[in-house]
């Protein structure tokens, strides 16, 4: 960290201490409850991980409060439980600055697993008995700095092996038995920082297999758990998944004292090896598929003295292949789907039953539920339980009271939970969560010694826990909110007003709007009447909202409105059910440009169906295709495209006003597809490159009028601008040279009205800066050190351009948003959780906004956006669900912290007479549960705070 940072750290800590008690609070925080509905289920995420310890089934799943942590449950309500938040808040895994725990295991009767507390900062190993005292940190481990690392931490009877690595050193093997002081490096492979990158296989008869590099080949290794024990086998390359000890996706497995995987010696394909921990006792068992290409063994398993798997021999396609102790060379014991197709075989359940069950596709009766004792006779389809050429599609075995349950879909039930005995008369239905033809869409099950546990998204896209004793009397839900969520979003300006995205529970997910008042909440629009719309990309025009929305008669498609019932339409780009998907919404005087559904075209609308068609309808030659970062200058917009036809392929800088000939090519310069430009008085300010590298550009939209601002990192490298920011007459960037680093920019579009703000982090280093926003006269945004993360502002001097507050977890991502003179921010106190806070400017005015999750319990603000002066963000109370929260500034003299901590319930009555809704007898219509919401949302969405 540099001495700046250092500095203000110290005087920051200080100030947090006495902060939450007192300080300058002139906001108002207020709730808009749109889902009142009692009783539905918190939101819960797929059983990422698991490990059953003592009957307790552990595994990583998410809470709108929480985010993702560590949960346990043994299959009653009462035992179902968050161990313990290691990251206050709402952060967790995916997110970029959450705990990545992973890899649980059982050891000696406790939990383990590692935890990434952050991406840039430290991750530790954790021991736990399941209760919050009971959990704690073992050893410091390496952290993830933004990326998915695997740790292969594994359990053996020589005690647990990860991989790991100290300061000065590469990724090296480590082993430890739940101590920290028995947490320690087996061996240093390769001397120095360079890894050797141990990924850790599974133990044979007291034998630890792993892979590994040293000085001269990547490797078969085996170690005994001491440094003198570790040693190699052979160089022979293994191929390693992180869930390589895992039936179902296993491509290394032992049998009979002999390690068998698949491997890739001289010949350069992936084949089956056998390995005894010796040189001469390592070696190919047989060429499956001859020549140059992988056979690609998998999917092993074991029955009786058998070790199954699957491999592609070239000739029929990937099937089931054995290996028998005794011969330990390879068969095919079936060829499931006859010919050069694959029958794509996929484990349920372990030995059970004498024989394993499994699903396949034969070519005639779909994907099915199959049984194999290891021999070609007794391999055979159990059961079709959707009969006829479509698949039930059997996932998820676990065995539970000598049956194996699975989930599938017979056609009938929609997904639900089946049972069998591995016959025909032994395979039922044996739990509908949702019963008759509705689906419960099961997604995993696990099973305990006490109870079956299961996953569903019959409340898409929430994800709803079950406990079972296999029966459907015995089956129960095992956590309830007691309150449901609205899942709001997008927030963007129209009217005077703010549109958002909500689900109350009754009408499915719509557009809302509010004045940030009770009785001025309420429904916007009710497009979908079968459900939700999924509404997106609010851009108000004129007098006009444009938006984005599905309903089954016309798809997902380009909406209109006025703000009345009547003047809400939709025009059909794709005309029928068929999908126009339209995206890159910019409003321009009364125009809105877009780009169509496959983004190779640029549209525009008037909002009439006549007026609404590509800016050149028959394109020949040079036409701009994949338009992207649309921004509108007046009655024109500029946009990157690529040059149609052109040879070589080209991308450039156009400029159109809706017309054929108001479309043309402005300048060569090719703009970034990732940066998003600004206007700037009357000029666009945009990221672009030449021969230079990617610099700032200015264009007035002509091409005397667009050239490079300043070239602030000379050679072909160029600066990488980044975040571009408008703060009044200035804008803010993020960009390198080679003197500074990345820095802190700002430019008023001229030349020499374009400097280094600060160098923050002197010298070549950089100063890590995200989250750039806007408000009067500063600019705000976060900074991540490697162990401190900081909210900083910016009057665009080098005085004036200071960290306001330390945040804790460190941590960026926290969605600055900025109402007026005032910013808010998510950030956590141990007495008060994650809550909102707020700054204007200055270290004595920043403190909390408020405390809607009272006492150490967290709100979590996330996806913050602002409209005019108000503050838009979502928080999760333990009364009122996750729902829309509004803060904007109070006026009068600052008042003590106290009294400001107003947390107003507002939208008593949501269903008014007001003129926008639909009649009120749809109101009456039951909640349709959502059956999807893994779209992922669209990136160039102007009205988005953040990408979600």
């Amino acid at each position: 960290m540099s001495r700046h940072l250092i500095a203000w750290a110290a005087l920051l800590s200080v100030w947090a201490v006495v902060a939450v008690d007192a300080g300058d609070a002139r906001s108002t925080v207020r709730a808009l409850d749109v889902n009142r509905n009692p009783g539905a289920p918190l939101a819960w995420s797929w059983f990422r991980f698991t490990a059953e310890v003592d009957g307790t089934l552990y595994f990583t799943g998410y809470d709108r409060a929480n985010g993702e942590e560590i949960w346990k449950s043994d299959g009653t309500p009462e035992g179902t439980a968050l161990v313990m938040d290691l990251l206050p808040g709402f952060r967790h895994a995916g997110d970029g600055f959450g705990p990545q725990a992973s890899e649980l295991v059982e050891f000696e009767g406790r939990l383990y697993f590692i935890a990434d507390e952050s991406s840039t900062t430290s991750a530790y190993l954790y021991g736990s008995d399941g209760t919050v005292d009971g959990t704690h940190k073992v050893a410091p481990v390496a952290a993830s700095h933004g990326n998915q690392v695997t740790w292969y931490l594994t359990t053996t009877s020589k005690g647990m092996f990860f991989r790991n690595r100290s300061e000065g050193e590469g990724f090296e093997l480590w082993g430890s038995d739940g101590t920290s002081a028995g947490t320690r490096l087996v061996k240093d492979i390769i001397e120095g920082p360079l890894s050797s990158g141990p990924e850790i296989i599974g133990e044979v008869d007291g034998e630890v297999y792993f892979q590994a590099s040293d000085t001269e080949a990547r490797g078969l290794w085996r170690t005994d758990g001491t440094e003198v024990g570790t040693v190699p086998v052979a160089p022979v390359r293994v191929f390693v998944s992180p869930t390589t000890i895992t039936a179902g996706t296993a491509t290394t497995a032992a049998l009979g004292g002999v390690l068998y995987f698949s491997g890739s010696g001289s010949s350069g394909g992936y084949e089956l090896w056998r390995s005894d921990g010796t040189p001469f006792g390592t070696y190919l068992t047989r060429d499956i598929r001859e020549g140059a290409g992988s056979s690609g063994p998998r999917d092993f398993a074991r029955v009786g003295n058998k070790l199954l798997f699957s491999a592609d021999d070239g000739t029929h396609g990937r099937e089931l292949w054995s290996v028998e102790g005794a011969t330990g060379h390879p068969t095919l014991i079936a060829d499931i789907r006859p010919g050069a197709g694959t029958s794509d075989i996929q484990w349920l359940d372990g030995d059970s039953l004498g024989a394993l069950l499994f699903a396949a596709d034969d070519g005639v009766h779909g994907r099915e539920l199959w049984i194999t004792d290891g021999t070609k006779e007794g391999t055979r389809l159990v059961a079709d339980l959707r009969p006829g050429p479509e698949s039930s599609r059997p996932q998820s075995g676990a065995v539970f009271r000598g049956a194996t349950f699975f989930h599938a879909d017979d056609g009938v039930h929609g997904r639900e939970v089946w049972r069998t005995n591995g016959t025909a008369g032994g395979t039922r239905l044996a739990i509908e969560l949702v019963p008759g033809p509705e689906s419960g869409d099961v997604r995993q099950i696990a099973a305990t010694e006490r109870a079956l546990i299961i996953s569903s998204r019959m409340d898409s896209p929430h994800v709803a826990l079950w406990g079972s004793d296999g029966t459907q009397s015995g089956t129960r839900r095992l956590h309830e909110s007691g309150t449901t969520h609205s899942d709001p979003w997008l927030f963007a300006a129209f009217g005077g007003k703010t549109v958002f995205a909500a689900d109350d529970g009754i009408h499915g997910e719509e557009p809302w709007i509010t004045d940030g008042t009770p009785e001025g909440t309420r429904l916007f629009v009710d497009v979908n009447l079968d459900g939700h719309s999924d509404p997106k990309l609010y851009t108000a025009v004129g007098d006009r909202l444009f938006f984005r929305a599905t309903d089954a008669a016309h798809g997902e498609e380009l909406w209109v409105s006025d703000g009345s019932v009547a003047g809400t339409r939709v025009l059909d780009l794709e005309p029928g059910p068929a999908s126009g998907s339209p995206s890159g919404f910019t409003g321009a005087e009364e125009l809105l440009f877009f780009t169509d559904g496959d983004r190779r075209r640029l549209w525009r609308s008037d909002g009439t169906p006549e007026g609404t068609h590509p800016a050149i309808p028959d394109c020949a030659a040079n036409c701009p295709e994949r338009p992207e970062q649309i921004v509108a200058l007046d009655e024109i917009v500029l946009f990157g495209a690529d040059v149609a036809d052109a040879h070589p392929s080209r991308t450039a800088l156009w400029v159109s006003d809706g017309s054929p000939a108001g479309t043309t090519l402005v300048s060569d310069v090719e703009p970034s597809r990732r940066e998003r430009p600004v206007r700037l008085g009357d000029r666009v300010l945009f990221s672009g490159e030449d021969t230079r590298g990617f610099e700032p550009w200015i264009s007035d939209g002509t091409a005397d009028g667009t050239r490079l601002l300043l070239d602030l990192n000379p050679g072909p490298d160029g600066s990488g601008p980044q975040y571009f920011t408008v703060v009044g007459t200035n804008a803010y960037f993020k960009a390198y040279d080679a003197a500074h680093g990345y820095e802190l920019w700002r430019t008023d579009g001229t030349e020499g009205g374009t400097t280094l703000v600060l160098d923050a982090t002197p010298g070549a280093a950089s100063t890590r800066m995200y989250d750039l926003v806007g408000g009067t006269g500063l600019l705000y945004f976060t900074v991540l050190t490697d162990d401190v993360g900081f909210v900083w502002r910016s009057d665009g001097s080098a005085e004036g351009t200071f960290p306001l507050i330390e945040l804790h977890p460190p941590q960026h991502g926290t969605a600055l948003a900025t109402a007026g003179d005032t910013v808010y921010f998510g950030n956590y106190t141990e007495h008060l959780g994650v809550e909102p806070w707020r700054s204007d400017g200055t270290i004595e005015g920043t403190g909390p906004a408020a405390d809607i999750a009272p006492g150490p319990a967290s709100s979590s603000p996330y996806w913050m956006g602002t409209v005019d002066d108000r503050a838009f963000f979502q928080a999760c109370s333990p009364t009122g669900g996750c729902e829309p929260y509004v803060a904007s500034e109070l006026p009068g003299p600052a008042r003590q912290q106290g009294d400001a901590l107003d947390v107003r319930r507002l939208g008593e009555d949501v269903d008014g007479d007001d003129a926008l809704e639909r009649p009120r007898a749809l109101a009456e219509r039951p909640h349709v549960p959502r059956q999807r919401r893994g779209v992922a949302r669209d990136q160039h969405d102007p009205s988005r705070a953040q990408p979600r």
